[in-house]
């Protein structure tokens, strides 16, 4: 609430074709993704969160789904470790 969020170029793109499966495939530009961008070879820190209303969850809350185990939307110690290839 209240941050400024910056497009950084990162693109998301959702299939939900499948009756039994949700595929989301997600671009992140290297460049920009951290300051001084991110070399082959690096590492990058990150959690993709999905966060679903109640209203379409049919939850009694939010619906969240992170990367990593048992960590939510406010928990950035918590962040994946991604090593790139060189």
């Amino acid at each position: 609430m209240n941050v400024p969020i910056k497009d950084h170029g990162v693109r998301a793109v959702s299939d939900t074709s499948a009756a039994d499966q949700w595929v989301t495939r997600m671009a992140i530009p290297l460049s920009g993704a951290i300051p001084g961008g991110v070399k082959p070879g690096g590492k990058l820190y990150l959690n993709v969160i999905r966060v679903t209303s109640p209203a379409v969850s049919g939850a009694g809350g939010l619906g969240i789904d992170t990367w990593v185990s048992f960590c939510t939307v406010h928990e950035a110690d918590r962040l994946a470790e991604i090593q790139l290839e060189p």
